[in-house]
């Protein structure tokens, strides 16, 4: 079962159900609980493959984000305007990532 850390968004790449995120613990202890129980614990175990039997990968997933950004590319929208550019680049763009305490 991969256990995942970091604001990526896993389920673009298989469900949520089956992962598990570090993100929806608030202590490294209650995540070591969970990963403890899930280990001793078939039924809930098996359940993080249960999505691989109905699971199909087409090539609408690889074309997803390119119909995306051609929606975006046809939207009537305004531009953002980055007035400076190194602030934003350094100071503004990166996301904190939730670390466990």
């Amino acid at each position: 079962v991969p256990v995942v850390l970091g604001r990526t968004n896993y389920s673009y790449f298989i469900p949520s159900s089956g992962y598990i995120d570090t993100n929806q613990f608030s202590t490294m202890s209650s995540l070591a609980r969970y990963l403890n129980e899930t280990r001793y614990d078939k039924e809930k175990y098996l359940s993080y493959f249960s999505w691989k039997k109905d699971y199909v990968w087409g090539l609408s997933q690889f074309f997803t984000p390119f119909c995306d950004l051609c929606v975006r590319l046809h939207l009537d929208s305004k531009p953002n305007i980055i007035g400076n550019i190194h602030k934003w680049w350094f100071d503004g763009s990166c996301q904190a990532g939730h670390v466990l305490p």
